[in-house]
């Protein structure tokens, strides 16, 4: 018997089962696209230079031509709460940290996306385990902007699951 064969074996009896396989493909398929914001298409899909593109680009500022990258940990964030096995949501929860790394290197002072960069970083190291870093990212979000909420409800969270609930409060 092929390996081919015995894999479709599995797939028909049930022991394994291709929509249950790791994807490791970085770019969001088409289901997934639809969930992202409308900048992660723009970035994908249109030509750059092209009117549109540079609109996107004038929107978000310099880091357009990095913002992949976010779009990318935003779909690994994505498949991790898919994910079946400890190591697969380990393998997406890496994927989203190494490309939010990225982009808050590469990140310019107009980047008009900085706090949800950290806050969404701060999300990743809170999932692998890692509240100290998870905190500074929360904290820095909201140094970039005080009026973003969600880093307020994400340290609320951390402190929380840390039974530090006079703090959450």
């Amino acid at each position: 018997m092929t390996a081919r064969a015995f894999l479709m074996l599995l797939c028909l009896t049930g022991i394994a089962s291709p929509a249950l396989a790791l994807d490791m493909s970085i770019r969001p398929n088409a289901a997934e696209m639809m969930s992202m914001p409308p900048f992660c298409a723009a970035k994908f899909n249109l030509k750059q230079g092209s009117p549109e593109w540079n609109a996107w680009r004038d929107r978000i500022g310099e880091n357009f031509i990095d913002i992949h990258h976010y779009c990318f940990a935003l779909v690994a964030v994505k498949r991790y709460w898919g994910a079946r096995t400890k190591q697969d949501r380990g393998f997406y929860l890496q994927r989203a940290l190494n490309n939010y790394d990225y982009i808050v290197n590469a990140a310019k002072p107009d980047f008009a996306l900085r706090a949800e960069v950290h806050a969404g970083r701060g999300e990743v190291f809170m999932l692998m385990g890692r509240p100290g870093e998870a905190a500074k990212d929360f904290n820095q979000a909201l140094v970039i902007n005080p009026k973003y909420v969600k880093p307020y409800l994400q340290l609320a969270d951390l402190h929380a699951a840390g039974k530090s609930t006079g703090r959450a409060l």
